[in-house]
């Protein structure tokens, strides 16, 4: 026999396991096309920019999300050693946490653009600041991700603060031409 009993077994579980995250795959893009058609005939209806911002940012990472989810479901049908299967859910779980941190900084700085528009060539958007505010939700994603990790943050919050009270001290070495 060319597979015994428990192999053949594993075999079914493996060929399950990829057919179900090619499932939620081909879901996810049919869903996708759906879903996110209706969205965009919704927003048609209304003036406001946000649900534009907000249906373009979330089209790119939903069949992602799909994939992910259908790895998810297929680890239920495979047993997996638990020390594995703890490190692929971490991983799947770190992706789901960067792919939404990065929804976020688009939305956030299209918001900001749509703001600054209504003031006109008066308030323009430049790089440094979509860089600054890109800058800021990617830290506050990639904190979460470490803490829900496990890594404790708070030495990065202190760090910030100890810089700040040395340079704020008087024992530190301030040049003549520098007057605090």
């Amino acid at each position: 026999m060319l597979f015994e009993g428990g192999m053949m077994n594993q075999l079914i579980k493996i060929i399950s396991a990829i057919g179900i995250i090619a499932l939620f795959s081909l879901s996810g893009l049919y869903l996708r096309k759906k879903i996110f058609k209706a969205l965009h005939e919704l927003a048609a209806r209304t003036t406001w920019k946000g649900d534009d911002i907000i249906i373009k940012s979330l089209k790119g990472p939903f069949l992602l999300w799909c994939i992910v989810l259908g790895v998810q479901v297929a680890l239920t049908i495979v047993s997996l050693p638990e020390n594995i299967a703890l490190v692929v859910e971490k991983i799947l779980f770190s992706i789901i946490i960067i792919s939404i941190t990065i929804v976020v900084a688009k939305i956030c700085v299209s918001f900001i653009k749509i703001y600054a528009d209504k003031f006109g060539p008066d308030m323009p958007i430049t790089g440094i600041s979509r860089t600054i505010i890109y800058g800021l939700v990617i830290s506050i994603g990639i904190m979460i991700l470490l803490n829900t990790l496990g890594i404790s943050i708070t030495p990065l919050l202190i760090i910030p603060a100890l810089i700040y009270c040395f340079l704020k001290s008087e024992k530190v070495y301030r040049p003549l031409s520098y007057q605090a």
